[in-house]
């Protein structure tokens, strides 16, 4: 499945580059996410944990990442496993940033493909919403550490621990809202051509 999604952190683009070459800042901002190692080749290891309706998902994996100075872009490769529950998942997110003013935008392009019990919330919409929320959370984390007084200040400042329920119910009311609005549109479309 391809989405994409788009964030603006309040910081200059040199500065959000500078921060992006650095996954060990990088990765605490994303709820839910935590490196567990780096290869020598610069491959990262992961866990990446998770709650899309019932399921509880911590996928352990790895991601290669590859830097575009030129071209303002940064390409991740990851999969990983969910051993609990046997769900996969592949991804590749291309990261473009966009001086916008004093901020950057970021479009994140994602290409994500599920197998096992969390393949059935692709289908749905539900991952597309539960992973813009997700990324709003991680724009404002970073604005933070960017706004940080020390490195000290700056290290110690994560995302919150993803609060599964909040997150999934401001999911559902987004994905609800879409649905009806296209049905709605769907409906103004039909009364307009039957008045024709």
């Amino acid at each position: 499945m391809k989405f994409t999604n788009e964030i603006v952190v309040a910081a200059g683009r040199e500065r959000v580059w500078e921060l992006f070459q650095d996954v060990h800042a990088v990765v605490p901002c994303l709820p839910g996410a935590e490196v567990t190692g780096q290869d020598p080749d610069g491959t990262v290891h992961g866990l990446m944990k998770s709650k899309l309706g019932p399921l509880s998902l911590t996928f352990a994996g790895k991601a290669t990442l590859t830097y575009d100075e030129s071209a303002s872009t940064v390409t991740i490769d990851g999969s990983g496993v969910d051993k609990r529950g046997g769900s996969r998942a592949k991804v590749t997110v291309v990261a473009r940033l966009h001086p916008q003013g004093d901020s950057t935008r970021v479009t994140l392009d994602s290409d994500l493909t599920l197998s096992g019990k969390a393949a059935q919330f692709g289908r749905t919409g539900l991952i597309e919403e539960v992973a813009g929320r997700m990324l709003q959370e991680f724009a404002s984390c970073l604005e933070s550490k960017m706004a940080a007084g020390t490195a000290e200040q700056a290290a110690a400042i994560t995302a919150a621990p993803p609060n599964s329920m909040r997150l999934l119910m401001a999911s559902l009311v987004a994905w609800v809202r879409k649905k009806f609005a296209r049905r709605a549109q769907g409906n103004r479309r039909q009364e307009s051509q039957s008045a024709a």
